[in-house]
């Protein structure tokens, strides 16, 4: 099921694992997206809107600063008049996107953005239960944010760093509603805090954790761990408001569990779901859990460059042949078309 609300079509939903690659939707989150200061560089984000169907449609962006909780009866905590036209199959770039939002005053730095995708000149605000509208059209969305060196501008062309975000469809965000198929929650690996900034060869890890609802807030319960032990080194809690984003660093969540330095390397996180609840407002289809869902990437920093590597949030759970089957079709017994096509060694 899909929940809108007409001042901005921001819809949220449960729902099962998706192969990753399926990126096409009506409503794309794409979890971080900024133009701020950072210890070495500034960091920007170029921003990629694709039309993948034949009609023309019209995008608006809602968008939500770092630690803003989205409140649609106050405007200062969130940007919504962001809106572009594209032409069926067109791709377009956005140079530094967060710029090009024409922000009010002290909203520049690090939030997160969704876009919505209508076709042109329709009305996609009557919505049925479900939260679908005939007029919605689909879109992809992907970004690049990199680091240029301190004190540049773009016009002068420095050495940039960069690292790719894909922009998450609306269907395929993390959700304690799936939590009788652990899909509740994932896991982050590859993780280091080797050093701070400035220190060439070494490393430093942040993370986005983003409340993908307007209609609840929720607990995200994150516990550290380093290669096989399954004992974890630290427990963190981070509360999130309906839509909030927060980006903190790997060691200010846990500022005890491990020593900065060189054996602080093949850490990895584990992210869950608990104690979600609706506000006022909400739709009867999301209580009580106000249609809890999240987003959660992380990104490790080199120290020396700036540059950044992306390190996407993953399931435990395959793909079951059920959804398989829905994907890539299935034969007349059920199995999916598409199995192992090299076999096993014993």
């Amino acid at each position: 099921m899909k929940q809108a609300v007409a001042i901005a079509a921001v819809l949220f939903v449960a729902t099962a694992a998706s192969a990753t690659n399926f990126r096409a939707a009506d409503q794309v989150y794409l979890p971080t997206v900024g133009f701020v200061a950072g210890a070495q560089s500034t960091f920007i984000s170029d921003v990629f809107v694709s039309n993948v169907s034949t009609d023309a449609v019209d995008v608006s962006v809602l968008y939500v600063p770092r630690n803003a909780v989205f409140d649609p009866n106050n405007s200062t905590t969130f940007f919504s008049n962001f809106r572009f036209t594209l032409q069926p199959g067109e791709r377009r770039e956005f140079r530094n996107f967060v710029q090009q939002m024409a922000l009010p005053a002290g909203m520049l730095g690090v939030g997160h953005a969704i876009f919505n995708a209508c076709r042109a000149t329709a009305d996609c605000t009557d919505i049925d239960d479900n939260g679908f509208d005939e007029d919605f059209r689909n879109i992809t969305v992907q970004s690049r944010t990199y680091a240029i060196p301190g004190g540049t501008t773009l016009e002068q062309n420095p050495p940039t760093t960069g690292q790719s975000i894909v922009g998450v469809p609306w269907y395929n965000y993390v959700s304690q509603r799936a939590s009788t198929r652990q899909l509740d929650r994932v896991f982050i690996t590859g993780l280091r805090e080797t050093g701070n900034p400035g220190e060439a060869g070494t490393y430093r890890t942040n993370l986005a954790l983003v409340n993908a609802t307007q209609f609840g807030s929720t607990t995200l319960v994150l516990r550290l761990y380093q290669g096989q032990n399954q004992n974890p080194l630290g427990t963190a809690t981070v509360n999130l408001g309906p839509l909030q984003i927060s980006a903190p660093s790997l060691r200010s969540l846990f500022p005890t569990s491990f020593a900065v330095g060189a054996g602080a390397t093949n850490l990895y996180l584990t992210i869950e779901q608990t104690n979600s609840t609706a506000i006022g407002g909400a739709p009867t289809s999301c209580l009580p859990d106000g249609c809890a869902g999240f987003l959660a990437f992380a990104s490790v920093l080199d120290n020396r460059s700036e540059d950044s590597t992306t390190m996407e949030a993953q399931y435990t759970q395959p793909l079951t042949d059920t959804a398989l089957s829905a994907i890539y079709g299935a034969t007349g017994t059920g199995a999916p078309v598409i199995r192992r096509s090299v076999g096993r060694r014993p």
